[in-house]
């Protein structure tokens, strides 16, 4: 759960992370490959859901980890990665699942991240 001082919604973790970044709604979009309508969707609270390789193209693109984007949970900052072209070949095959099986990849990964030690 987040900290009193962390933003607890969506739109407000998107917002500060837009604002500790050089990204614009429109710059994000057009890095991550989506429309400037689905980035403010996520920005106005029209929806509380992202795709989870969008997810995590908008997290590493705003230099924060995908868990704590998504649900406040976990650390705000995104650890530098050694080798990232892991975390795209992460997203490419993760885009490639069918919705139930990212769905259960997503309970997994957040169930092993919350797992203490």
């Amino acid at each position: 759960m987040a900290s009193s001082d962390e933003p607890s919604t969506l739109p407000a973790r998107l917002q500060w992370a837009l604002d500790h970044t050089e990204h614009t709604q429109a710059s994000l979009a057009r890095e991550i490959g989506i429309s400037k309508g689905a980035v403010g969707q996520w920005a106005s609270g029209a929806t509380d859901h992202i795709r989870p390789a969008h997810l995590f193209d908008a997290a590493r693109a705003l230099r924060v980890e995908p868990e704590w984007l998504a649900t406040g949970n976990g650390p705000r900052p995104r650890l530098e990665r050694a080798a990232p072209d892991v975390d795209a070949e992460i997203c490419r095959l993760v885009s490639s699942l069918p919705e139930g099986a990212r769905t259960a990849l997503l309970a997994l990964l957040v169930a092993v991240l919350r797992r203490p030690g």
